[in-house]
């Protein structure tokens, strides 16, 4: 049987659990994960945000920046 766990490795006790988990190599396998930096619903392209700062400064300026 397998288990699966997360630990909040912020805190004291979890990385006090994490140390003690670490200890038994035969037994447990720890998985790092990176955390999420950003918000995961509003992903945009270098693209999509030159060209959403270039219709802001189109409107602004009354030019016609395209790409």
């Amino acid at each position: 049987m397998t288990v699966t766990a997360e630990i909040d490795v912020t805190r004291p006790a979890g990385m006090k659990l994490l140390r003690t988990i670490e200890q038994h190599k035969s037994v447990a396998k720890i998985n790092y994960v990176p955390p999420q930096i950003g918000s995961t619903k509003n992903n945009f392209t270098t693209d999509d945000v030159f060209n959403m700062c270039a219709d802001i400064l189109n409107q602004h300026y009354g030019t016609n920046l395209t790409v």
